[in-house]
């Protein structure tokens, strides 16, 4: 692989970290504002409250792929230095 190229993959996998990183910066669910939305329309907003409870990523999935990217680049830079 050239330079060129493993240069451009770190680039791209460190702009994926920091996406990733600023989604679990605001990846929490307001249940306070959940609640109150709940009470004033009488149980309905459960439902929504619900839908949301079920496909929130969570943090821990959040934190496997800054992992895993945090990983591919030690091993393109590993390859730069090599190379």
């Amino acid at each position: 692989m050239t330079e060129a190229k493993v240069k451009n993959k770190i680039k791209n996998a460190e702009n994926r970290l920091r996406k990733v990183e600023n989604e679990l910066g605001n990846n929490s669910i307001n249940h306070i504002l959940h609640l109150i939305l709940s009470f004033f329309t009488g149980g309905l907003w459960l439902i929504v409250w619900l839908f949301i409870g079920l496909f929130h990523t969570s943090d821990n999935t959040l934190i496997n792929k800054i992992t895993k990217i945090e990983n591919e680049i030690d091993d393109l830079y590993s390859i730069e230095i090599e190379g």
